[in-house]
């Protein structure tokens, strides 16, 4: 269903603001909103089933003492 497909991609697009994990396979299966194949569908389905399955990650802040400061090291690779 070519409707479907669309509401779908089209909410992922929106999620890819707050979760940029997302983003670039999001970008892959955006490419295809006019030639639909069911391998689109599927692996659209398996992105909504990652993020059913990571909604409880996400980084928390305590909250800090003036004088300590918040020190925060992290990594990222989206390559």
């Amino acid at each position: 269903d070519a409707t479907l497909f669309k509401q779908m991609v089209g909410s992922l697009r929106y999620l890819c603001h707050s979760r940029l994990d997302i983003a670039y396979v999001v970008g892959l299966v955006s490419r295809y909103m006019n030639d639909l194949r069911t391998s689109h569908m599927a692996a659209t389905k398996r992105i909504l089933r990652y993020v059913k399955g990571t909604l409880d990650y996400g980084l928390l802040f305590s909250k800090a003492n003036h004088n300590q400061g918040i020190r925060l090291i992290g990594f990222f690779d989206a390559y």
